[in-house]
């Protein structure tokens, strides 16, 4: 997985820009660090807990692009509203109250001071990442509600991203 969002990080400065290149760049350096910071911190279920909750939806949202190129907008539809659910659910609600909450109380409970003081700035700088992911999920849930609202005034699935950002 850690390699999947390399080469995602990697290929947004290979493609055409898009409005979002900072945010995405961001949010995939992010979860690099994360995942390579669950290993190196013992922070294992982590790790797997950001990508257990990341997974579905990306799934979903490349699910939902494919039915939409392929001009199936029925598809297109059901994913976009499946993804909308899980985004919710795993993103909104599950990120801070399960990840989030495990790795700032549960693990510095569960180490101990002497694990603390020897990775304090680690560990801090790691539940900072956990905490920077919420803001960029509420952006893209943002993002999403406003393809919805598009989606019932026009009957087509759009992606405000897909329009070239300015040069310069």
């Amino acid at each position: 997985q850690l390699g999947f969002y390399l080469a995602a990080t990697a290929f947004h400065f290979l493609e055409e820009r898009r409005k979002d290149f900072l945010v995405m760049v961001f949010h995939h350096g992010c979860t690099c660090v994360l995942v390579a910071g669950s290993y190196h911190l013992s922070l294992h279920r982590i790790g797997a807990l950001v990508l257990l909750l990341r997974e579905p939806s990306d799934i979903l949202l490349h699910g939902t692009k494919m039915a939409a190129f392929f001009g199936r907008q029925d598809w297109a539809t059901l994913l976009f509203a499946t993804l909308m659910l899980s985004w919710v659910v795993l993103r909104l609600i599950m990120h801070p109250a399960v990840v989030m909450r495990s790795a700032y109380y549960d693990s510095w409970n569960f180490a101990g001071p002497a694990y603390h003081e020897a990775h304090y700035g680690r560990w801090f700088a790691f539940n900072a990442l956990l905490a920077s992911l919420a803001p960029l999920d509420w952006y893209y849930f943002a993002i999403a509600v406003g393809v919805s609202w598009r989606r019932l005034r026009t009957g087509r699935l759009e992606d405000p991203r897909e329009r070239k950002a300015k040069a310069g």
